[in-house]
Order: C-alpha cells, then sequence, then structure tokens
C-alpha cells in the first residue's frame, strides 16, 4: 500500500547455507503454496518423497516416491545439487531463466507441455553434440 512493506509472518532466517522450498498444492479444490525452509549446516544432504520420516514431505500422491529426491549442499563450489533417486516418473525442475547444457551431462530429459524430450551426447573427433529424441 503506498509501495509501504508490510510483514504479515516474521519468520527468522535459517543458519546458513539454506535453501527455501516452494510446494504449490493444487489438491481437492485448495490451491497454496507451502514453504520449506531447509538448512544444510548440520546436515549436506536432504531427501525429497512421500515417506512420513523423510526430511521434506512433497506428497501422497503414488506418483512420488516414497524417498524420490535429494538435495545435497556442496561446499567446495557453494551450490546445491538435485538428484532424482531412480524414481519411476522422474524429477523436472522448473527453469526460469537460461541453463548451460554441458557436455559433461549425460542423457539430459526435458518436458514441454506434455512431451518429454530427451538429448543424448554425442561424441565426435572434432566437436560434441547433441540429438534431441521424443518420447
Amino acid at each position: 500500500m503506498d509501495g509501504k512493506k508490510f510483514y504479515t509472518v516474521d519468520i527468522p532466517k535459517p543458519p546458513k547455507p539454506y535453501i527455501i522450498i516452494e510446494l504449490m498444492r493444487k489438491n481437492s479444490g485448495i490451491h497454496g503454496k507451502i514453504f520449506h525452509f531447509v538448512t544444510f549446516s548440520s546436515k549436506p544432504k536432504i531427501l525429497l518423497g512421500r515417506r512420513k520420516d523423510i526430511d521434506v514431505r512433497v506428497s501422497e500422491d503414488i506418483s512420488i516416491s516414497r524417498a524420490h529426491a535429494c538435495i545435497e549442499y556442496l561446499p567446495a563450489s557453494k551450490q546445491f545439487m538435485l538428484t532424482d533417486n531412480k524414481s519411476k516418473f522422474g524429477t523436472l525442475l522448473l527453469i526460469r531463466s537460461s541453463l548451460i547444457v554441458r557436455p559433461i551431462f549425460k542423457n539430459i530429459s526435458f518436458q514441454i507441455g506434455p512431451s518429454v524430450y530427451t538429448l543424448e551426447a554425442l561424441r565426435g573427433n572434432s566437436r560434441m553434440g547433441y540429438t534431441i529424441q521424443q518420447f
């Protein structure tokens, strides 16, 4: 209102390093967002899934594996790494800006609408490239 900020909830910052995971729910007519504040100060890796004793419970939907994916903090590079735990349907990542795909990545899949595409690395004598397969 009139360019002023109003804080409705006072949430203290967790110890660094930390991330904020935003879950968007659309279940049985209930729409909303849930935020998980996750610190890596005492634990370098967290698990996401539907198990009751998991670090971040994502959903009770059976399309989500019990231990679906993990997020690990890499202190040397100060980066976070998201890894799928061989879940049945994989782990999707919403990319809001450009992503550089490097040749070290193997078989990257991405989804646009209902179509899933896989980049398969090509290794030639003179240069590297990718082919795209649609599933």
